[in-house]
């Protein structure tokens, strides 16, 4: 008889008396096992390298990495170790290339040029997407303006002025973040969207853009499809003006938001706003008593006009501020498709009426939500203090109920405001599909106050005799 001498870990026998290798891990090729070292943690991978000669350097071939300080382990001269770390991963990278990158270093050393030469290596080695947070202000090598490679882009300059070559060549960028940026003039951030004509996702937060002798912001990318404006400061009366055709999600957060009249009859592809309008810096008041103030509710009613085809809205109170300095000749758009409608609101009778015009002019209006604030803005919260500088606001309930085909409304924060009860009974009234009606009460409410809401509201008249009401 013959013996067949085989590892058991590594040879088995077949039938015919033949042997062969076991399949292992160590089998697959090196694309895979990069591959599944890359989903492992930062540490965890690394730690591979000690399994065996083959796993040595799988680490060091993985195409997308994400540094961060915070996630170094603690050692001693961790800044300089995590530095020195980066530039083996970035120099010494011994895979097909690096196709991803973040770096997150919040203890940078502002006398080092280290960071400079990791950017400027990385663009000009095709990378794709790259991200970059580091605590000190880092001027970027113009290679990162001429990456003909790069797909993703998100920069936090902590507000440090961007140098930009003459050309600048992004042709393949389809997602751009900027944060803390600072442009010296309109003209120049108008040289990078020139330089971006594929880019379909923009992101500006806390920027700022400012210059003497520039006047609009353009934003025309026929390839825009998402557009977000997160806190940022533009120069004294900036237009914005918008004639990106295929725009269809757009977000503003912060104040100065002035649309150019080119915008209007561009805008009809966005199919989701989120308008989160602040104050004037502190300075409506005064606009009020000047007389000023109407000119911010005519701006956002041509805004309004520009959105007429969404579906899915958001107002701040502000929005619904502005709008009421112009109640006695306001013209709303027909939202013929709006679906879903959040607003933020003070509980007196002029947000309110506004209110109820939103939602008379829109005729297939779903779902509501709204949302009543705390007396955070002195001035214009409660009726009394609105008798003077505004035009005088009509009643709601001696106007004609027009129905609607409401399904569902939220009230959040909800109080004993006689104007909160009075577009509650509205809504009750001109609804008349309404199935859900949740009212969610401030949390200064006790348990009488909200027995007594319970008890008014049981009693107003309902359109749809299958309202569910619920009242927490």
């Amino acid at each position: 008889m013959e013996f067949v001498v085989a590892s058991k870990r590594s040879r088995l026998a077949n039938n015919d008396g033949e042997t062969r290798r076991a399949t292992t891990i160590n089998d697959l090729p090196n694309v895979i096992l990069c591959y599944i070292v890359s989903l492992l943690p930062l540490r965890d991978a690394v730690m591979t390298g000690v399994l065996s000669k083959a796993w040595r350097n799988i680490w060091s071939s993985m195409p997308n990495w994400d540094l961060a300080y915070v996630d170094f382990p603690r050692i001693k001269n961790k800044r300089k170790n995590f530095e020195d770390f980066i530039e083996r991963v970035i120099y010494f990278h011994t895979g097909p290339g690096i196709q991803s990158m973040r770096i997150a270093h919040h203890y940078y050393d502002s006398s080092s040029r280290r960071a400079v030469m990791w950017i400027d290596y990385l663009t000009r080695n095709r990378i794709m997407n790259l991200e970059i947070d580091i605590s000190f202000p880092v001027a970027l090598p113009f290679s990162v303006f001429t990456c003909d490679t790069l797909v993703c882009l998100k920069l936090r300059m902590h507000e440090m002025c961007v140098r930009m070559p003459a050309n600048i060549c992004l042709p393949n960028l389809k997602k751009l973040w900027l944060e803390e940026v600072v442009f010296h003039g309109a003209s120049i951030f108008q040289r990078l969207l020139d330089g971006c004509p594929n880019l379909m996702n923009f992101v500006l937060k806390e920027c700022l853009i400012n210059g003497p002798r520039d006047v609009d912001i353009l934003i025309n990318q026929s390839s825009l499809t998402y557009l977000s404006f997160i806190n940022c400061r533009f120069f004294h009366q900036a237009a914005l003006v918008l004639s990106a055709a295929n725009l269809t999600e757009f977000r503003y957060k912060g104040m100065n938001f002035v649309l150019g009249k080119y915008s209007l009859s561009i805008l009809s592809a966005i199919k989701e706003a989120r308008l989160d309008i602040e104050e004037q810096g502190g300075r409506y008041l005064e606009y009020r008593r000047d007389g000023f103030a109407c000119v911010l509710g005519k701006n956002m009613n041509r805004i309004l006009w520009a959105l007429r085809n969404v579906t899915d809205l958001f107002l701040s109170e502000w929005c619904i501020e502005y709008l009421t300095t112009i109640s006695n000749i306001i013209t709303l758009p027909p939202f013929m498709n709006l679906k879903s409608l959040s607003v933020s609101m003070c509980p007196n009778r002029g947000h309110a009426y506004i209110l109820v015009k939103i939602i008379n002019a829109a005729r297939g209006l779903q779902f509501l939500s709204i949302t009543s604030l705390d007396c955070s803005a002195p001035g214009i919260y409660y009726n009394e203090e609105r008798i003077y500088y505004y035009p005088e606001t009509p009643d709601i309930m001696r106007n004609r109920v027009i129905p609607n085909r409401l399904k569902k409304i939220e009230l959040k924060k909800f109080g004993t405001m006689e104007d909160e009860m009075m577009l509650v009974m509205y809504l009750l009234r001109s609804s008349v599909d309404l199935e859900h009606l949740i009212i969610k009460c401030a949390s200064w409410a006790d348990v009488a106050m909200r027995s007594l809401i319970r008890k008014r509201i049981r009693a107003f008249f309902r359109a749809s005799p299958n309202v569910a009401v619920r009242i927490n």
